[in-house]
This record gives C-alpha cells, structure tokens and sequence, in this order.
C-alpha cells in the first residue's frame, strides 16, 4: 500500500504561497498550462489527489476568497508540474502573388494620375485622361 504524505510536507514541496488579495483589485493573469491528455488518467488522478490534499489544508475561508485561492494553486501546480506552453507566434503576414502586385502597383499609378489631372491644365488633361483609360484596360484584363 502506498504511503500517503502528510498535507504539510505536500505544501512545503510544492512551495506554494496564497497570498491574501482584494477580489475586485486582482488582474487576471493568464498561464497557458500544457494539459496532460485527457486519456492520462493516472496523471489526472494524481493531479486531483495532489491539489484535493493542499487545498484541504490551505483554504479554510469565505466562499470568494476560497475560489480565488483554489484557482491560484491549482494553476501554479498544474504550471509546475505539466510545464507552460511558449507565446504563440504571430501570424506570417500575407504576401501577394504577382497578379495581386500588379493591380497594386495600377492601382497607385491611377491615384498618382487622379492627383495629376486635378492641377493639370487643358492639354495635360487629355492625355492624363488617356493614360488612366489604358490603367483601367489593365486592371479590367488582370481581374
């Protein structure tokens, strides 16, 4: 039969402080903890034996004060025992195909031309007119 420990020594390995903190001052701080599998059973058992052991020494309080310290330990416990997952790496962003950097770069010419016509005189205003008829031939084949 194996030999239960005593609820102290549990706390003492587990070097767990709960520290005494107004419910509605608290920020929450979110640990990704790497959960064991759920087909595990026999780490999941010990878990629960393990922290039903420390919190029936520890957390002897008021209701809300007793969730806020039972979510604590079972947390750190869980982080140390199971290990913390890294931060997620952000996402690559999204790099166009040449036919989406072609009407893209159409796209900036015909602005460029749009300002152009607005300061241009009578003359230049034809051909800028012609040039942004030719972009817009462009763009129709392209999509």
């Amino acid at each position: 039969m194996q030999e239960v420990p005593d609820p102290e020594s549990l706390l003492s390995t587990w070097k767990l402080q709960v520290v005494q903190t107004d419910p509605s001052n608290t920020k929450s701080e979110r640990r990704r903890i790497k959960w064991p599998a759920a087909n595990m059973t026999s780490l999941w058992n010990q878990f629960d034996k393990d922290v039903n052991q420390i919190l029936e020494v520890t957390v002897k309080r008021e209701v809300g004060r007793k969730l806020q310290a039972m979510t604590t330990i079972i947390v750190s416990i869980a982080a140390e025992r199971f290990g913390e997952e890294g931060k997620k790496s952000p996402r690559i962003s999204y790099s166009m195909n040449q036919r989406a950097m072609r009407i893209h770069n159409i796209r900036q010419e015909m602005k460029a031309l749009k300002s152009q016509y607005k300061v241009a005189g009578e003359e230049e205003c034809i051909g800028l007119a012609q040039l942004m008829h030719i972009l817009r031939k462009k763009i129709r084949v392209l999509r």
